[in-house]
């Protein structure tokens, strides 16, 4: 059965992999957790769990649907059977689901992350001057340059 921890577990390891967050300018593990949690977008459906409006779950066992609460509620203690119909309603507890589309291959949107990921060392580069001290020099520039160019690339679209 799909988890969330276990969605986390890979999207964290695709978005260390995609924006390299021990390169200057650094990314922390605190900004990492922050901007994965930031990014998660749907749950797997639980027994018993409290849902809030808008909330969008996936089944337990994959039906290739998402579903999103109507209202806020608690979800009863086995899960409903799926509508696989567009737009279709179940109850569920106190919960109301409506299908809402297809499913996402993850809980977590990992292209969001990484986009957010791009902007946050953007964020965190250094003013943008060149220096040169002994032979050493600095490009601050062409870093800020890399990475704003990064934060454009990676800007993700969804489609409709």
């Amino acid at each position: 059965m799909p988890t969330v921890d276990n969605d986390r577990t890979v999207a964290m390891e695709q978005l260390i992999g995609a924006v390299q967050p021990e390169t200057a300018p650094a990314l922390s593990d605190e900004d990492l957790n922050a901007i994965i949690d930031q990014c998660l977008r749907a749950t797997y459906w639980l027994p018993n769990e409290t849902h809030r409006a808008g909330a969008l779950v996936m089944p337990s066992v994959s039906n290739g649907h998402r579903y999103r609460a109507d209202k806020s509620g608690v979800a009863a203690s086995t899960e409903p059977n799926w509508p696989l119909a567009q737009g279709a309603k179940i109850r569920d507890g106190e919960v109301v689901w409506i299908e809402d589309g297809p499913d996402y291959i993850s809980a977590y949107n990992v292209e969001l992350a990484i986009h957010l990921a791009w902007a946050r060392k953007l964020a965190k580069a250094p003013s943008c001057t060149d220096w040169k001290a002994g032979g050493i020099s600095n490009s601050g520039s062409q870093i800020f340059d890399h990475l704003e160019k990064m934060v454009m690339l990676t800007k993700p679209f969804e489609v409709a």
